[in-house]
């Protein structure tokens, strides 16, 4: 018998003519397979390869390092100190000085400079200006400098605590790692209620609902009280933050009364009364008797002055003997005055609305004036009120279309307030 040898070339497969058609079939089959598999394996590795190169060329290692601002530094002059050049240095200076005030640079301040690992070429620069914001600097291609202003989202718990006074509530806040922040807030609420420095008395019961703001689970400042309990000597005092739908917000009672009275007691903190308002007082200047139907407030040039209450500027200007002078139009026909100031605040003139307590000016000696004190007068109506014998009056009530909308806050926050509340020990 005849053997016919057929050799394929790659792989080495022999067949002979005895060989049927299927078996022939069946080994081609399996060589294209195979040498499908070999093709992908090769391409496949191919493109990693590429995409790899690419991959580095795009994202080439980085190295990044971390300086920290000494006492006595300056942006600049820490700059200075680093691998960058004066370039780079006065590019980076110019670009932070368009979006943050360099004069806040502190110590303690921490910034990145991050070069390519191989060459050293400047990429990037990061000021951390706080916990939450962050400034990044790199150049284009045409070399221009760009900033970028990051600030970190802003995470917010409420928070619950409660505790009893042992000495001063003071102590009994900050001993627990509060805030004194907290403390001062706390204690503005009932101000008008709670002298804290007299009353309180060993065994009170306090607890409060407020705002915590984190950034990435770090904690970043204190937010909005919600809500307050003090049971002083077994009376409660309860405050309830509620914001009306108009945007006038403010702490009330549990019957939907302001805590607060419409005016402030002092449009300053101040170091005395200089002058009290009187019908017969000598002028320093004129050297003459005349009535003086104010309180004069001596303090420092530069302390803040506030708004008594709520309300709107009818003047902001010279206002002769006064000097620089604001007159502001209050609810229920009353209008206070303050003259002498050095300056007025930021966007005050004539009809800008004002909120108590807010900054109009500062303490000057303008006009006629011995001394650096704010002149201070409340009218009602046309005439002169002696704002130191007045009953402050209230401030005003919730609405009562407010009222259910009232009613659905305080039942949340009364219910944060009760959680884990303590109750007076028997004395």
């Amino acid at each position: 018998m005849n053997y016919i040898n057929i050799k394929i070339i790659c792989p080495s497969f022999y067949l002979t003519k005895s060989a049927g058609k299927d078996t022939y079939s069946i080994m081609n089959k399996k060589l294209f397979a195979i040498l499908l598999v070999v093709v992908i394996i090769i391409t496949g590795a191919g493109i990693a390869y590429w995409r790899h190169i690419d991959y580095q060329r795009q994202h080439p290692p980085l190295l990044s390092q971390t300086y920290t601002l000494e006492e006595g530094d300056t942006l600049s002059s820490s700059l200075a100190e680093t691998a960058l050049n004066d370039i780079q240095v006065r590019a980076i200076i110019k670009a932070m000085d368009s979006v943050f005030d360099l004069r806040k640079c502190r110590a303690g301040d921490i910034y990145e400079i991050i070069t390519l690992k191989d060459t050293g070429s400047f990429v990037k620069f990061i000021y951390h200006a706080s916990a939450i914001t962050k400034y990044e600097i790199s150049p284009d291609s045409q070399q221009n400098y760009l900033v970028n202003k990051i600030d970190h989202p802003l995470e917010k718990r409420i928070t619950t605590f409660q505790g009893s006074i042992k000495t001063t509530l003071y102590e009994a806040m900050t001993s627990s790692g509060e805030l004194p922040e907290l403390v001062l807030s706390f204690a503005d609420i009932f101000s008008y209620e709670i002298d804290f420095l007299t009353d309180p008395r060993i065994n009170d019961i306090f607890s409060v609902v407020y705002e915590k703001y984190y950034a990435n689970g770090k904690f970043i400042k204190n937010g909005q009280i919600l809500a307050a309990r003090y049971i002083n000597s077994g009376q409660e005092h309860l405050a309830i933050f509620f914001e009306e739908p108009s945007g006038h917000k403010d702490y009330y009672s549990a019957n939907g009364k302001s805590l607060r009275k419409a005016f402030l007691r002092s449009p300053l903190n101040y170091r005395r009364i200089s002058s009290f308002f009187t019908r017969r007082r000598w002028h320093p200047i004129l050297k003459i008797y005349r009535p003086h139907l104010g309180i004069d407030y001596s303090a420092p040039i530069g302390t803040p002055v506030a708004t008594i209450g709520d309300g709107t500027v009818i003047f902001a200007g010279w206002e002769g003997g006064f000097g620089r002078f604001i007159k502001i139009r209050h609810p229920n026909g009353y209008t206070s005055t303050y003259g002498h100031l050095s300056k007025y605040a930021k966007g005050i003139r004539s009809g800008t609305r004002v909120a108590r307590g807010q900054v109009i000016g500062y303490v000057g000696s303008s006009g006629l004036s011995t001394g650096p004190h704010l002149d201070f007068r409340l009218m009602q109506g046309r005439q002169f009120i002696n704002f130191l014998a007045l009953k402050l009056p209230e401030a005003s009530s919730i609405p009562s279309q407010s009222m259910a909308q009232f009613e659905q806050v305080k039942k949340e926050r009364l219910r944060l307030l009760s959680q884990n509340l303590q109750t007076p020990p028997a004395k």
